[in-house]
């Protein structure tokens, strides 16, 4: 038991002098805070660093150099609070200077606590009851003027009580207590601090029990006008009265699968009578009372009672409710033992519930307040703070399956900062609300994958980075779980896609890089590319139009790195309806396109002038078509495979011409060759001589009916001079036989 709760002070109807400018020293670390004062307590810089390395993973949202200043202040052994004590209650304010930075810093560290509302305790080693009897009279006001320590628990007070009779228990009704349990070097001891400037109300004339003068007291409006030290705020924390209405104890556990969901009630077949109880008839016991106010303190006297229906009571009691210390079994199952006041379960007790649900710890007004542990019936346990009945403020929660929860809490729901572990290991560390994730967050999966950024109920909302286990990694924005709004993703080959993002799809504007160095920059739609976009190859040459499930189909442009273009439509990635291509060599063609080649009817001009307009097929002319040469000549006819096949009509610059059929680009089968000067062969020709039978007129009026070979007369024909002499007969290579 530390001397900090038991000690020979006691408030004084004095003032002192007013603390002035500690608030406007700076807030520094732990060791800068007590290096003034390393004169008066010999290694304090050591026990500051030690002071914070337990504290290095405080609660209630402090810092270590904020917890650990707590934690030094009780270190019975270091004495920190009684040098503290000592310069305060001096009146010699220059001598609490050197504190200022300490204090700043214990003022910043109780300013994040709660302020509590509780009854409490504090020991004098003394019987005070004599000599400042004028002091407590009932109404009479007192001051602290110290950094005062007092216990929630009336048991850990009257453990240091040695000589009967001289001791005092004062019992404090409280307004602005801090509860510094969680920063303690003696948790155990449930202490609450009250400042210096405190007024305490005498509320309960000096009482005597037996071994013990006992003092009620209850807190006023603080001096901090006149000491000026700045009230201590925080989160009221404040019982209230049971009710009909919390008969059932809707306690619950967390679910057992990887989504975590509000939690649900376990006691949905409660019975009646579950908190509440009967009342004690007050012929049971006789009360026992001070001159003004009853006070609730536990005195031995115990009874049983037994109850219409079943219950039995055996405890303390007092004015006709239980009070002090007892134990309550319920007819239906369950029971109750620890601390009451005025028939509620207030102080420390264990509850048993008739599914066997059982739950060991602290109790205000029927309801569980304070530090405690629930255990389901299903092997599911609960340890950690409580407020009106409901899990609220900092604990761990485990199922029997392997499911943990460790951290804050409120209205018996996950929310606050905690960690969360699911039994297959994966694990998510950051802010929840309402049971579920939401706020900043780290999900760790049982594949590897990480996510780090924001949530909104359980699902990725926000910014956040999710980082595959084989390299990919996205960061971005997220909306309900998915890939939505604007964001980066790499391969682990190099990829890499930032732009927007659909419903876990690359949608709207983006770029795309590949490692190989091409590069695409337009529209997409559910992962592809789709609308307006410019794509460059790693060739140097691009492409700028329309794109079509992730092709290039519509209108666009393409130009390669070697200075060939094409301007037209595209299909399914290729040229395809019409369009213009030029070469590097200044060469065109204007016309219809089909899988990337030129078919259709389109006009090709060649670099070196030549002229085609016609029909084509896989890049070759085919069908009807007219070539133009830059030397005047010129074809008009049939094409098959890029040769003039078919019927077709030449015309030489001279102005011969030849009109027939033709095979293979040579004039072949039945034709008609004129010359420029009038003459004119009708007949076969091969291979672009005349061969086979044929008639043959010159401008000068001769003629020649028959067989030729190689443009000569051969075998047998009639040969007619413009004289009307006739040769006929056979021929050989032009000449007669």
């Amino acid at each position: 038991m530390t001397s900090r709760l038991y000690a020979d002070d006691l408030a004084t109807a004095n003032i002192m002098p007013a603390i002035d400018g500690y608030l406007d020293a700076p807030q520094v670390s732990l060791e800068e805070a007590v290096e003034p004062v390393v004169d008066i307590i010999p290694n304090i810089i050591f026990h500051a660093q030690y002071a914070k390395r337990q504290c290095s993973h405080p609660l209630d949202a402090l810092t270590p150099d904020e917890s650990g200043c707590i934690y030094l202040y009780t270190m019975e052994n270091v004495g920190l609070y009684k040098k503290l004590n000592e310069a305060i209650q001096d009146k010699r304010r220059h001598a609490l200077k050197r504190w200022f930075r300490y204090l700043k810093l214990f003022h910043v560290s109780l300013n994040k606590l709660p302020s509590s509302q509780e009854s409490v305790w504090r020991g004098i080693n003394q019987d005070i009851t004599q000599d400042k009897s004028e002091q407590l009279e009932i109404g009479k006001t007192l001051t602290l003027w110290r950094v005062t320590s007092c216990t929630l628990n009336i048991k850990v007070a009257q453990s240091f009580m040695q000589e009967k009779g001289h001791n005092t228990l004062l019992m404090i009704n409280c307004k602005n207590g801090k509860c510094i349990h969680n920063h303690s070097s003696y948790p155990s001891e449930k202490e609450l601090i009250l400042l210096p400037g405190t007024r305490l109300k005498v509320v309960g004339g000096p009482f005597q029990l037996p071994g013990i003068h006992i003092i009620h007291l209850k807190e006023m409006a603080r001096y901090e006008e006149l000491i000026k030290l700045p009230p201590i705020t925080g989160r009221k924390i404040k019982s209230q009265k049971l009710t009909n209405n919390t008969l059932y104890d809707h306690q619950s556990t967390f679910p057992v699968k990887p989504k975590t969901p509000k939690l649900t009630s376990l006691h949905e077949n409660a019975t009646l009578s579950t908190n509440s109880t009967p009342r004690i008839n007050s012929s049971s016991f006789k009360g026992i009372k001070s001159d003004s106010v009853a006070l609730n303190v536990s005195i031995d006297s115990k009874s049983t009672t037994k109850f219409s229906n079943g219950d039995i009571y055996e405890g303390q009691t007092m004015n006709g409710k239980k009070q002090g210390e007892g134990t309550y079994k319920w007819a239906n199952g369950g029971e109750y033992t620890g601390e009451w006041n005025e028939d509620n379960f207030h102080g420390q007790g264990s509850r048993i519930w008739a599914s066997g649900d059982t739950y060991i710890g602290r109790w205000a007004d029927g309801k569980k307040q304070g530090h405690g542990t629930y255990t389901w019936q299903n092997g599911s346990h609960y340890e950690g703070d409580w407020k009106d009945d409901k899990r609220m403020g900092r604990g761990v929660w485990k199922s029997k399956d392997g499911y943990q929860y460790n951290g804050e809490f409120l209205d018996g729901e996950r929310h606050g900062k905690g960690t969360y572990t699911w039994s297959d290991g994966s694990t998510y560390t950051g802010h929840w609300k309402n049971g579920n994730m939401e706020g900043k967050g780290t999900r760790r999966y049982s594949n590897g994958n990480v996510y780090n950024g924001y949530w909104v109920n359980d699902k990725k909302h926000g910014n956040g980075t999710l980082t595959w286990i084989s390299g990919d990694k996205y960061e971005g924005q997220y909306q309900n779980d998915m890939k939505h709004g604007h964001g980066s993703y790499t391969w682990p080959n190099g990829n890499k896609y930032s732009g927007d993002w659909k419903e876990d799809q690359r949608t709207g504007q983006g770029t795309f890089v590949w490692v190989d160095g091409e590069r695409y920059e337009g529209s997409w739609v559910k992962g592809k590319r789709h609308g307006k976009g410019k794509f460059v190859f790693a060739s140097g040459g691009h492409y700028v139009g329309d794109w079509n499930d992730d092709k290039r189909t519509g209108k666009g442009v393409w130009k390669s790195n070697s200075g060939d273009e094409y301007e037209g439509h595209f299909l399914d990635g290729d040229r395809h309806g019409k369009g213009t291509y030029t070469w590097s060599d200044g060469s065109t063609y204007t016309g219809y396109w089909k899988n990337g080649n030129m078919e259709g009817k389109g006009t090709r001009r060649y670099s070196n002038g030549n002229v085609y307009n016609g029909y084509w097929v896989n890049n070759k002319k085919h069908g009807n078509g007219t070539y133009t040469w830059i030397s005047g000549g010129k074809y008009e006819g049939q094409y098959q495979n890029d040769m003039k096949h078919g019927h077709g009509s030449y015309t030489w610059p001279n102005g011969n011409k030849y009109s027939g059929d033709w095979k293979k680009d040579q004039r072949t089968g039945q034709g008609t060759f004129v010359w420029v000067d009038g003459s004119i062969y009708i007949g076969d020709f091969i291979a672009g001589e005349r061969t086979g039978n044929g008639v043959e007129t010159w401008a000068s009026g001769q003629k020649y009916e028959g067989q030729y070979r190689n443009s000569q007369f051969h075998v047998s024909g009639t040969l007619t001079r413009a004289d009307g002499t006739t040769r006929m007969g056979e021929w050989n290579n032009g000449q007669p036989c």
